[in-house]
């Protein structure tokens, strides 16, 4: 991670927790955002009508 976004994490840390300090935001509003951060992204792909499976990219055919 570079020292750029080290500092932009602290900043916003030191917000959320200044917020937290002037009743602004909850501790369980902060542990949600905290969490949700941190979930694991998930791509779904779509076939469409020209897809039969078979076929990987750009004419690839796997080994049968």
């Amino acid at each position: 991670m570079s020292v750029r976004r080290k500092w932009l994490r602290a900043i916003f840390m030191v917000m959320l927790a200044g917020a937290c300090f002037l009743g602004a935001i909850s501790p369980k509003d902060i542990e949600n955002t905290l969490n949700v951060m941190n979930e694991t992204k998930i791509e779904f792909s779509l076939r469409d009508e020209n897809d039969s499976g078979d076929d990987g990219p750009e004419g690839y055919a796997r080994w049968k």
